[in-house]
């Protein structure tokens, strides 16, 4: 066999694989954002320049007794994309005070200037158990950090 036909028998073997080399953690369905979702807002960073503001919504829904965390991120003003996708990088929603996910950077992009209610969330499931009531939850964001 050449170089060429074992690169493409090769190649054709890596293809079929693709499917079953994905991310453990994918969007496993999206949902519109109700009066129930909890809302947030802030500013990207700190410092003396201006900083895009952030408004988000999420909830953790409970699928067969495994948490499902949904969100919707909305940058409402400035074009600061770079800065957004670091902030929500290090981001994390917490249960009692543990990480249940990383990375929040697959919550849905919403529009500005719309209500969150209505707008459509992405969800992942975190495959951890569903917490017992009267937990702590609560959206993290690592302060400082961000720079244009």
């Amino acid at each position: 066999m050449t170089g060429y036909l074992r690169a493409a028998a090769l190649l054709g073997v890596l293809i079929i694989l693709m499917p079953s080399i994905s991310p453990a953690k994918e969007i496993t369905r999206t949902v519109p954002v109700t009066e129930d979702f909890y809302k947030g807002s802030g500013d990207l960073g700190d410092g003396p320049k201006a900083r895009p503001s952030l408004e988000y919504a999420f909830k953790i829904f409970d699928i067969d007794g495994q948490m499902e965390v949904c969100g919707l991120k909305v940058l409402t003003s400035g074009n600061k994309n770079r800065i957004l996708s670091n902030v929500l990088r290090e981001g994390a929603v917490r249960v009692d005070g543990k990480s249940i996910i990383r990375n929040l950077n697959y919550f849905a992009y919403g529009k500005p200037n719309k209500p969150l209610v209505g707008q459509l969330a992405n969800c992942k499931d975190t495959g951890k158990p569903v917490p017992t009531d009267g937990a702590s939850i609560s959206v993290y964001f690592r302060k400082g950090r961000y720079t244009e």
